[in-house]
């Protein structure tokens, strides 16, 4: 029992009520703050450890060919030529030197 509990029922059992309140209120004060502190320090001890909040990352597959609508489709064997190649615009639109 600690020594706030024992001044505690000391005081009651002496017929000093109003005293015996405040020794509660101390008793209780300390019980509550001893439970914080330990709190603090569990939190304390647990919150800069490295921790892995994400999922893991899936598999990629190659996209199948079922699946690439006919008009993306690119022959590999025979790449088309780039020929709409716009040409270099400056920063204020006119053409660069």
């Amino acid at each position: 029992m600690s020594e706030h509990t024992k001044n505690f029922v000391d005081l009651v059992a002496n017929g000093s009520s109003a005293e015996a309140g405040d020794a509660f209120k101390d008793a209780l004060r300390n019980k509550v703050a001893s439970a914080l502190d330990n709190k603090r320090v569990e939190l304390a001890g647990t919150l800069f450890q490295a921790q892995s909040f994400s999922d893991p990352k899936p598999e990629v597959l190659s996209p199948s060919t079922e699946t690439v609508p006919p008009e993306m489709k690119v022959d590999v064997a025979e790449p088309e030529a780039v020929t709409n190649v716009a040409p270099d615009v400056g920063v204020e639109g006119g053409e660069q030197n």
